[in-house]
């Protein structure tokens, strides 16, 4: 637990067990604006995903990421060879901006072939908390 710095605020963090701690369900309790549930802007990666997995489930004419499903591990693995080299190219010409874009594309194409083999994007995230190094304080 922390307090800020004239002591009218706590922060308490948890190291949350599981996936969810809401009772309907939910990874926090904080997760309606206006009665609507909406995931926090932190959670960019799963709304992405969840938005993927809905067009694998439920495919839309016209769109690109049916159009990378209906391709196959052949069409999103070049996908994803493609991609990987232009955020090197990047990061070799140091922009920024173009750094970001790509590795924004990367991140997409990866999860396009996650929902593709059915792994879930929780799962990713179990596998990255599992090598974090553990301690009782968040840096």
């Amino acid at each position: 637990m922390r307090y800020d710095c004239d002591s009218d605020t706590l922060l308490v963090g948890v190291d949350q067990v599981g996936d969810i701690a809401c009772h309907k369900g939910e990874r926090s309790c904080f997760h309606q604006v206006d009665g609507e549930v909406v995931k926090p802007p932190a959670d960019m990666l799963s709304q992405v995903f969840d938005v993927i997995s809905d067009r694998r489930d439920h495919p839309q004419e016209g769109s690109y990421t049916c159009k990378l499903f209906a391709g196959g591990d052949n069409k999103i693995l070049k996908k994803i060879g493609e991609e990987s080299a232009e955020v090197v190219m990047a990061c070799k010409d140091d922009e920024k901006e173009a750094i970001a874009s790509e590795a924004a594309d990367l991140f997409y194409h990866t999860l396009v072939a996650l929902a593709h083999h059915n792994v879930e994007l929780r799962d990713v995230y179990r596998k990255l908390d599992e090598r974090r190094p553990k301690n009782k304080y968040y840096k």
